[in-house]
């Protein structure tokens, strides 16, 4: 019977994954033993069910249940570190078939990458399209504690996520904003734009403005001047806590980011994580949807 409910996953992912591997590489899909679509959907499978540990998954799925491809454990890891630019843009196209329309929630969220890697491990390079700058000291204000590590910056519609930046843990909330202003003003072009107090800017909201995208955080107390936008910002800040949602069901799918042993690998696990939240919330596997 779990053979069977894995199965079932398999086709409904791959339906999924299928046309954008297709559209982005077509040549490239069948090359090796594992095909694109094989490693992409192993890949998400790992962090739907086994906390994104793919040497846990490849136990199950390709020795026990054989499942995929016969492949070694080394392999598979190095050929999907490759295809880093191919999860993001399947991260992106699954986000735009299926998000909603008119807004958009921007948050961050932690990334703890030191504590639990080896000394080895801790130090070693690795080249990556969204990862450009070293980790650095960060600070969780909710949590009153500090972390070594990286900062990803998410958006949702309130029921998918997508990445928009992995940043050092120091950089401020706003700076990667104004980073980013033009990939948001391409994406969200007519949209409202819900933040929390971290992203106040009345010089942002202006520029956004310009450019159609409705840049609004929720304001602090002391800004807050009568009932009407106390309650607006109540309901702002109800509807923004769909993100951290999406988030807590992230750090389910990604338990160790520190056992990455490069930059891409750490990016790819955070987008296939992404990959199997967004999968799990429109076809609801982890919760009885088979």
């Amino acid at each position: 019977m779990v053979v069977m409910n894995f199965q079932q996953e398999i086709l409904i992912i791959k339906s999924e994954i299928y046309p954008i591997v297709s559209k982005h590489y077509p040549k490239n899909t069948r090359r090796e033993v594992i095909s694109l679509y094989d490693l992409i959907t192993f890949a998400i499978l790992a962090h739907l069910h086994f906390g994104g540990v793919y040497k846990h998954a490849y136990g199950a799925l390709i020795e026990e249940m054989k499942l995929f491809p016969k492949i070694r454990y080394n392999k598979l890891t190095e050929r999907l570190n490759r295809h880093e630019k191919l999860l993001l843009l399947a991260q992106e196209e699954l986000f735009k078939k299926h998000a909603r329309e008119y807004v958009r929630i921007l948050d961050s969220k932690p990334i703890q990458t030191k504590e639990l890697a080896r000394k080895n491990r801790k130090d070693k390079e690795g080249s990556s399209e969204i990862i450009s700058e070293k980790p650095a000291v960060g600070f969780v204000p909710s949590k009153k504690k500090f972390y070594y590590g990286y900062k990803l910056t998410c958006y949702s519609d309130g029921n998918l996520l997508a990445l928009l930046s992995v940043d050092p843990a120091n950089k401020h909330d706003v700076s990667v904003v104004r980073e980013k202003f033009w990939v948001i003003v391409e994406e969200f072009s007519g949209c409202f734009l819900f933040l929390d107090k971290g992203y106040v800017s009345r010089e942002l909201q202006e520029e956004f403005l310009k450019f159609g995208v409705v840049y609004t955080p929720v304001k602090r107390e002391n800004q807050v001047s009568n009932l009407e936008e106390k309650k607006f910002y109540k309901y702002l800040s109800d509807f923004r806590r769909r993100i951290e949602t999406l988030f807590s069901k992230f750090s389910e799918f990604l338990l160790r980011p520190s056992r990455s042993v490069s930059l891409r690998g750490l990016a790819v696990r955070i987008l296939g994580a992404i990959l199997a939240v967004n999968l799990d919330r429109l076809y609801n596997f982890t919760d009885g949807g088979n």
